[in-house]
C-alpha cells in the first residue's frame, strides 16, 4: 500500500513539474520526452474528456513521446478527432456521412469542448510553448461504411499536416486488417515523412516490408509465436506495444488483469509503450532507473 502511494506520489510529481514549465512556456535544461503514448490523452488515468484538447494538453505537460487519438472523414472532407461508438458513430451520426458542423451541433465533449478537428490538435502541437518538447500525435485510422479501410482520412489528415507545416508531428496507426500495410506505409513516408505503423498485426517479419513498424497489443503478444519481441527488433523492424488494461491492478479468475511492469524490460529498444496511465508508468520507469526525471 505504501508502495503504491509512493509511486503516485512520484507520478504525479513528475506531472505537475511538467505542466509548470509547460504553463510558463519553457523546457528546463536536460529535458526530453518519454517514449510513452497516452492512450485517448491518459482519459482514464486524469479523468479527462478522452480526445479532447485538454488531455491532449495533459500528455504533453506529462512529457508523451505522443497522444493517440482517433481520426474519421467527414463528408465535406475535414478530419474529425473522436472516439466513435461500437457502431462507428458520433453524436448519434455517421462521420462520413455528416458534416463536421452537423457532429458538433449535434453534441459536445463532456467537458464542454466542440468535437474537435485535426486542425484544432495541430494548432496546439504546433505552438512551442505549448508544445515545447515536440509531443507528437498518434492517428488511430478509423473506417466507416464510405470509407472502411481508412483511405480518405488517411489521405485528408496528410493534407491538413501539410498545410500546417506539421507533418514531422504526426504518425500513423493503420488498421490491422488492412490488406496492403508495406505499400500504405511506404507511399505515406515517400509522399509526406508520415511514419505509419501496421496496428495489431501479427505477423512474420517479412510481411511488413522495408522500414516496416509494428504496434502490437502485449496480451496477445506475449502469448504468441513471436515473443519474446527480440526477433523482431534483431531484425530491424521498429516496434511499440501496447498495454491498455483498464485498471493498474485486477484479477479474472486466475489470472492477473492488471499492467505488468514486466514489460519494462524492453523499454530501452521500443519505439514507444502506449497506456491508459502514462503518470504512473513515467513514475514507474524513474524508479526501476529506465528513465531520469
Amino acid at each position: 500500500m505504501r508502495r503504491s502511494l509512493l509511486r503516485f506520489i512520484v507520478g504525479w510529481a513528475v506531472v505537475s513539474a511538467a505542466l509548470s514549465c509547460c504553463c510558463q512556456g519553457g523546457r528546463s535544461a536536460g529535458q526530453h520526452l518519454y517514449k510513452v503514448v497516452a492512450h485517448r490523452g491518459g482519459y482514464i488515468e486524469n479523468g479527462l474528456a478522452e480526445c479532447s484538447l485538454e488531455s491532449l494538453k495533459a500528455a504533453i505537460g506529462l512529457r508523451c513521446y505522443a497522444s493517440e487519438c482517433d481520426v474519421m472523414w467527414t463528408s465535406d472532407g475535414r478530419v474529425l478527432v473522436c472516439h466513435p461508438d461500437d457502431h462507428g458513430m458520433v453524436n448519434g451520426l455517421i462521420p462520413s456521412r455528416s458534416t463536421l458542423a452537423a457532429i458538433r451541433s449535434a453534441g459536445k465533449l463532456p467537458n464542454g469542448e466542440e468535437m474537435p478537428s485535426l486542425e484544432d490538435f495541430l494548432a496546439v502541437l504546433k505552438d512551442t510553448k505549448a508544445n515545447p518538447l515536440g509531443t507528437k500525435l498518434w492517428l488511430d485510422i478509423k473506417g466507416g461504411p464510405d470509407d472502411p479501410l481508412g483511405e480518405k482520412v488517411m489521405e485528408a489528415a496528410a493534407e491538413v499536416a501539410k498545410r500546417m507545416d506539421a507533418l514531422g508531428l504526426v504518425e500513423y496507426l493503420v488498421p490491422g486488417y488492412h490488406p496492403d500495410y508495406p505499400s500504405v506505409a511506404a507511399h505515406y513516408r515517400e509522399a509526406y515523412g508520415i511514419a505509419c505503423a501496421w496496428n495489431g498485426k501479427l505477423t512474420e517479419v517479412e510481411e511488413y516490408g522495408p522500414s516496416g513498424w509494428a504496434q502490437v497489443q502485449y496480451e496477445g503478444f506475449s502469448w504468441s509465436a513471436y515473443w519474446p519481441p527480440d526477433g523482431y527488433l534483431d531484425a530491424g523492424l521498429t516496434l511499440s506495444i501496447w498495454h491498455t488494461p483498464p485498471e493498474l491492478t485486477g484479477v479474472r479468475g486466475y489470472k492477473e488483469t492488471g499492467f505488468d511492469p514486466g514489460l519494462f524490460r524492453y523499454y530501452p529498444r521500443l519505439k514507444a509503450i502506449f497506456v491508459n496511465h502514462p503518470a504512473y508508468v513515467i513514475s514507474r520507469l524513474i524508479e526501476e532507473g529506465y528513465e531520469t526525471p
